[in-house]
């Protein structure tokens, strides 16, 4: 998959709550230049994102967002004002109280309000995997289903957790074809680990590659941790075989698939370091977005602001400053 349908599956999100108005534009910009799916926004911002972009770019935005906890009516209310502002797509967060409750009923007309008034838009439905048990993430996919979502979504990025490998294979097994799956919440960069999948049965696969490295130099990430797996191996003669270091794969029959993943799981936990980072409260939406990236051991409030202990990779380090952490230690695990 090349970097530019990679960008085309994505949306470029900006939801903290003193986003101003330039940062929005800007958003959109890169979201227009690279070919985003969308730009994922407030609702505040959707009517003054919407005159900027004109049909250029679709425009997202999030509903009873990021707790799911206001009523049917009010998450229907606005979803319809944000379509009349010019939304194309809602992410809407489930009732999680309902959930804990069994109130599966009440779950399902919580959704199907927002679908109601929401027909001709995308609705992608956020179920906060981070706070289900595995019963209750079934159940929902059965609902979300049933509801006319057209997808179901891992997480909101502001609870205690964000998407895993585990959950989307999940969610993709329990849902049927119709209703996609949307990983969210964790995703910080391309860098993290470059798994790199090349087509076996295709002809031009090392001129492909040599694309993609091309990309990579120009991207500055030639020295990031990298896995490269070579999918149809079930097509591909054992002698044939020979692309050095690579895992030879097939996603049609499984065969090595539960390798790749444990060899990315590898290079994740090689790359990383435990390092201790001070966010202003100014910045706390910060915190639950590093939360939602998992490695995070000790939380404390200082009097300048949060002071968290975790292990994480150099590219999230670099993500975390970027966004007004400061780094105050660490040392290599």
């Amino acid at each position: 998959m090349e970097l530019r349908e990679i960008l085309s599956r994505c949306d470029h999100t900006l939801l903290r709550v003193d986003a101003t108005a330039a940062e929005i534009r800007a958003l959109c910009d890169q979201g227009m230049r690279y070919g985003c799916a969308s730009v994922c926004i407030p609702p505040c911002h959707v009517a003054g994102a919407k005159k900027y972009v004109g049909d250029r770019l679709r425009i997202c935005t999030v509903i009873g967002f990021p707790n799911g906890y206001n009523t049917p009516a009010v998450k229907a209310f606005e979803a319809a004002e944000a379509i009349r502002n010019g939304a194309d797509e809602v992410d809407m967060v489930i009732n999680l109280a309902m959930v804990k409750d069994g109130c599966w009923d009440d779950v399902a007309a919580d959704i199907r309000a927002v679908r109601e008034v929401s027909r001709g838009r995308i609705l992608k439905v956020i179920i906060e995997c981070c706070l289900l048990t595995e019963e209750e993430k079934r159940m929902l996919c059965r609902i979300v289903s049933d509801s006319g979502a057209d997808y179901i979504k891992t997480s909101t990025g502001f609870s205690t957790g964000g998407a895993t490998a585990d959950d989307v294979r999940l969610l993709r097994t329990c849902c049927p074809p119709h209703v996609k799956v949307k990983a969210a919440g964790g995703i910080a960069s391309l860098a993290d680990v470059l798994i790199m999948v090349l087509d076996g049965a295709d002809a031009q696969m090392e001129g492909r590659r040599r694309t993609v490295e091309e990309v990579l130099d120009s991207l500055g990430a030639t020295e990031a941790p990298r896995v490269e797996a070579v999918n149809k191996c079930d097509l591909i003669a054992p002698d044939a075989q020979s692309l050095p270091g690579a895992l030879y794969i097939s996603a049609s029959t499984g065969e090595n698939v539960e390798k790749l993943l444990l060899r990315v799981e590898s290079e994740l936990e090689a790359g990383a370091q435990e390092v201790r980072l001070l966010i202003s409260f100014s910045r706390h939406a910060l915190v639950s977005r590093l939360h939602a990236m998992g490695g995070v051991l000790e939380q404390r409030h200082g009097e300048e602001g949060v002071e968290i202990r975790m292990r994480m990779t150099p590219q999230n380090v670099k993500f975390a400053c970027r966004e007004g952490a400061k780094v105050l230690g660490g040392e290599k695990k």
